[in-house]
């Protein structure tokens, strides 16, 4: 990826991220960028391309921190508590219409999220759980299959606006009640205590 696609790229996203995608106009992301919508054609062929290309490198980012975070981490409960973390920050710039948008009107782009989280996320998830059991941090009784696909289930969730409408909820709430109602489900007494401890690492 060269300099330009990977400048109009950022810029196409935090514009997504600040607006929502069916809002932002190419007019408006060349306004941004101040270069010509021609310019732009040079990396995407049209809107619903560019869209692609923004969410697939935005989850190959997501992945590379992801893996940084299970290497990094000292055990499996301070890594959800580092992937949460980064999920936050980037949750209190995002529009809540971008998954809306993206559902609705970018099948393609909504589908590999889709694959994402039914893929990498399961994986990491389940890779977490054995890593907490061996810790002895999770209790040893789960079924670790099942409470991945819950795991991935839950975004679901915390997106959908007819439960949690953005005027009355903030989404950030939503998803640390619902990690905390999720560590809280599968830990041990040691994880218990653990995340009693470090809980301050999401506040």
């Amino acid at each position: 990826m060269d300099e330009l696609e990977i400048k109009i790229l950022a810029v196409a996203q935090s514009l997504f991220m600040k607006y929502g995608v069916k809002s932002v106009t190419m007019d408006d992301l060349a306004k941004e960028l101040g270069m010509s919508k021609k310019t732009i054609y040079t990396v995407a062929q049209n809107k619903e391309e560019l869209v692609f290309k923004v969410l697939n490198n935005h989850l190959g980012n997501e992945m590379q921190q992801c893996c940084q975070f299970s290497e990094e981490s000292i055990n499996a409960i301070e890594e959800l508590l580092s992937i949460a973390k980064n999920l936050i920050e980037q949750m209190r710039s995002m529009n809540p219409a971008v998954v809306y948008d993206l559902k609705k009107y970018y099948p393609k782009a909504y589908k590999l999220m889709e694959e994402y989280r039914f893929t990498f996320i399961y994986e990491t998830m389940l890779n977490n759980l054995k890593k907490g059991v061996k810790q002895g941090l999770y209790r040893k009784d789960i079924n670790a299959d099942i409470i991945s696909k819950f795991y991935v289930a839950r975004i679901d969730v915390i997106f959908e606006t007819s439960l949690f409408p953005p005027a009355n909820y903030n989404w950030i709430d939503v998803y640390r009640e619902g990690l905390v109602y999720h560590i809280r489900g599968i830990a041990s007494e040691k994880g218990l205590e653990y995340l009693t401890e470090n809980l301050k690492k999401i506040k």
